[in-house]
């Protein structure tokens, strides 16, 4: 920063809508306008074009998320897991999709709980405090913010997988209405 040379450029095919970094590895979350989210990975290699030794970063794409159908996706991507071994989305429909982050693969798709265009989601978060139970929330036009978590394990293996235990899943409404 100080020398104010840009170390690397990479180009994208979309708008940008949000960048999200992984807490405990090079994973790179990317957010499009009006695209599915892609997975990069961000590497540190030797820069040849300075004397001497000197590290730059550069971004390779892992893989794209694959969407079943047009979705409008809102608000940014997020990861989600103790390890961020999630990414996840909402789309504008209330529709939100859950995959593995390293094999691409779908885990989960919660449909909408509304008819179509009465509380069209605006934006998706991941509860990243606790990761028993899994948790993350979606907030909408209407004022309905919606929790959406697995049941506490209480002692099960760890080894299990996300979708072993989601048969506890619950969702809780929440109404939050401004004043005015």
């Amino acid at each position: 920063m100080q020398s104010r040379i840009k170390e690397s450029q990479t180009p994208f095919a979309n708008d940008v809508r949000d960048i999200t970094m992984a807490r405990k590895t090079t994973s790179v979350l990317i957010s499009p306008e009006k695209a599915a989210p892609q997975l990069w990975k961000l590497e540190i290699v030797r820069d040849r074009d300075r004397v001497e030794y000197a590290q730059t970063s550069r971004l390779n794409l892992k893989h794209t998320f694959a969407l079943k159908g047009p979705v409008d996706i809102v608000g940014q991507c997020h990861f989600g897991g103790k390890d961020d071994q999630f990414v996840l989305c909402a789309g504008k429909a209330g529709d939100v999709h859950i995959w593995d982050r390293e094999t691409a693969a779908l885990l989960h798709c919660i449909r909408p709980q509304n008819a179509p265009g009465v509380g069209d989601l605006t934006c998706i978060g991941w509860n990243c405090a606790t990761d028993d139970p899994m948790m993350l929330a979606t907030g909408s036009h209407d004022g309905t913010i919606r929790i959406y978590s697995t049941a506490p394990r209480d002692g099960q293996s760890d080894d299990e997988s996300y979708l072993e235990h989601t048969e506890g899943d619950r969702t809780t409404n929440y109404s939050v209405h401004s004043g005015g």
